[in-house]
């Protein structure tokens, strides 16, 4: 390392030569440099990166001298072959003459590219977006007329995003757009207002599901703007409620809203959890439906319930927001027949309706808390249920290794789950316990394998997503709403490559169709034709809040021809919803090819 001087008060003289130190270090992959509060007027601290290592020297203003090498650090050194690899790849940090983007929302477009984003740094009252080109890292800013932070999200069949709801107002609460993707970056449109179903009409933090018609449900959600409970003193705003209806678009017009009376009575009497309910699209074409800890199985063409008595979780809790778990439908392969199973990991306490009308704060076994909220502890908890059979119920799996409030979900090529983020402590708003570990679960053999530790933490407003290369990107956490010393905005996005992208070469497509049609065969070119042992439909993320609303997997079945393999489509829009999605096959070693996006219909 080497350091150049000069004298501000008197700038004619030129720089100083270079002043060489620490050179016992070797080659530095990275350093930092920050004047501390140490000293008069405040010494410089460096900090120099050489590997896995990091070491500290200092300079003293006084005697005009480098002290060090003070200190090293070691970071743990991790096999990737058994656990995989982070690397930092990109920043969503400031550009010239442009604001940065916290990726609260992530939603992985057709055009090999990441719509972000999230509320401008220090001011949630508007609203940043940029476009990631994947291919070469550059980024296209593309600020919304409304702010859309708070919204929730779902792809059209042709590929236009819907992003429903917004905050800092009625009026963004009740907006609805579109994101339509194009070569560059893509462009916003102004759809209008959502109908809403209630007098305000609006629906802060609501869900957005792709219906097998190719339409999008928009559920739930508050029907003004902001939270109806405080998940710290168990408060209710009594100027809000959980919006108790749905509605439909159809990628032009919105339907009239339809009202769902269950929501009255297991949600808002019951303990006001409706916020970003858990919802996806059963291989029935009905709807699994999960607020509170409540499950319940709505069909979105008569806009009634298959009962009135919900199934509970084991779980006392809430695990979603502010509780804050994470929840996935489990791989749906063709050879049990799509069996539907739903998996719900982490979560925290979560508020509880007393007889008087009140609220006491539980843990996940029903016992009361008295901590306050950052020391509340997080689940380790997470159960399974198998929607095939007569009578559902949810049941425990083997649980994490760490408990995780805020955590999120990524189901992988190989059909395995990777669960990265969230803190052991707290809950939305209230978390300084970050969890770095990153566990792996594996739904054939139900268990749970700890993987490298991540380097960026991840708390309340970030989120994780799979990219067509089979890695995993992680982006945002918000300066606002955490409390110190994570109240600062990450715009760094880290990448993890889990250990299948270490087990030898992964098998290529050299050709694939753009477009397949339901129940049809088709043809893709590969090399690797022998040695592949799985092929899948994943659908591109869209993330925010611990859940991702578009998260599916649909295993294809296929043999090899001469040059490549002929594959069997998924039968019907019940089993995979129109739309775009990646296609990957998978070797004998899990290894998987990178994606090609297809569109089907």
């Amino acid at each position: 390392m080497a350091y150049l001087s000069r004298n501000n008060d008197n700038p004619s003289p030129p720089w100083s030569v270079p002043v060489t130190f620490g050179m016992s270090l070797g080659q530095i992959d990275a350093a930092g440099l920050i004047q501390s509060n140490f000293g008069t007027p405040g010494n410089l601290e460096l900090i120099a990166r050489v590997g896995n290592k990091l070491s500290h020297f200092w300079y003293s203003f006084t005697t005009k001298q480098w002290t060090g090498l003070t200190v090293t650090f070691s970071e743990p050194t991790c096999n990737p072959v058994t656990q995989g690899e982070w690397r930092v790849a990109h920043s969503l940090g400031p550009l010239p003459n442009k604001n940065g983007v916290i990726g609260i929302h992530a939603a992985l477009l057709h055009t090999n590219k990441v719509l972000f984003f999230g509320f401008q740094e220090g001011n949630d009252g508007v609203c940043t977006a940029s476009v990631l080109d994947l291919a070469n890292g550059v980024q296209t800013q593309v600020n919304p007329n409304k702010n859309k932070f708070c919204s929730g999200h779902a792809f059209l069949s042709d590929g236009r995003l819907v992003v429903a709801s917004g905050h800092a107002s009625l009026a963004n609460a009740k907006s609805l757009h579109t994101f339509t993707p194009n070569a560059t970056a893509g462009t916003w449109q102004d759809i209008g207002n959502m109908k809403g179903g209630s007098s305000n009409g609006g629906r802060w933090y609501p869900n957005c599901t792709k219906l097998p018609n190719g339409n999008v449900i928009i559920l739930g959600g508050t029907d003004g703007e902001g939270r109806v409970i405080d998940a710290g003193t168990c408060k209710v705003d009594a100027g809000k409620k959980v919006n108790a209806s749905y509605e439909i678009f159809d990628g032009t017009n919105l339907k009239p809203p339809v009202s769902v009376s269950i929501f009255n009575d297991y949600i808002n009497n019951a303990g006001p959890y409706g916020l970003y309910p858990f919802v996806f699209v059963l291989p029935n074409g009905k709807l699994f439906v999960h607020a509170r800890n409540l499950t319940y199985i709505l069909n979105p063409t008569t806009g009634t319930f298959d009962s009135s008595i919900g199934l509970p979780t084991k779980a006392k809790t809430a695990r979603h927001y502010p509780s804050a778990g994470t929840c996935l439908l489990l791989p749906l392969l063709p050879t049990n027949n799509y069996k539907a199973r739903v998996m719900i990991i982490g979560g925290g306490t979560s508020c509880i309706k007393n007889a008087n009308g009140t609220f006491t704060r539980i843990d996940d076994q029903g016992n009361p808390v008295t901590s306050n909220v950052q020391n509340s502890p997080a689940t380790k908890t997470c159960e399974i249920i198998d929607l095939s059979v007569a009578q559902p119920a949810w049941q425990l799996t083997p649980p994490m290794s760490q408990p995780r409030v805020m955590p999120d979900s990524v189901l992988l090529p190989d059909g395995k789950v990777l669960v990265v983020g969230g803190s052991r402590t707290g809950g939305a708003d209230n978390a300084i316990n970050p969890v770095l570990e990153v566990e792996l679960y594996d739904p054939g053999a139900n268990t749970w394998t700890v993987l490298c530790k991540m380097h960026v933490p991840r708390l309340y407003h970030s989120s994780a997503f799979l990219l067509p290369t089979g890695e995993v990107m992680t982006a945002g956490k918000d300066d606002k709403f955490n409390p110190s010393p994570f109240n600062y905005p990450e715009y760094r996005l880290e990448i993890f490559k889990p250990p299948y992208l270490f087990k030898g070469a992964r098998p290529t497509m050299t050709n694939a169709p753009t477009a397949i049609a339901y129940n049809s065969t088709f043809n893709i070119q590969t090399p690797d034709g022998a040695s592949i042992a799985s092929a899948v439909l994943m659908a591109p993320a869209a993330v925010t809040h611990s859940f991702n609303m578009q998260q599916r997997y649909v295993g294809l079945t296929f043999s090899t021809t001469s040059g490549g393999l002929s594959l069997q489509a998924p039968p019907n829009a019940n089993i995979a919803p129109p739309g775009y999605y990646m296609l990957f096959i998978v070797n004998s070693n899990g290894v998987p090819s990178v994606a090609k996006f297809v569109r089907l219909d």
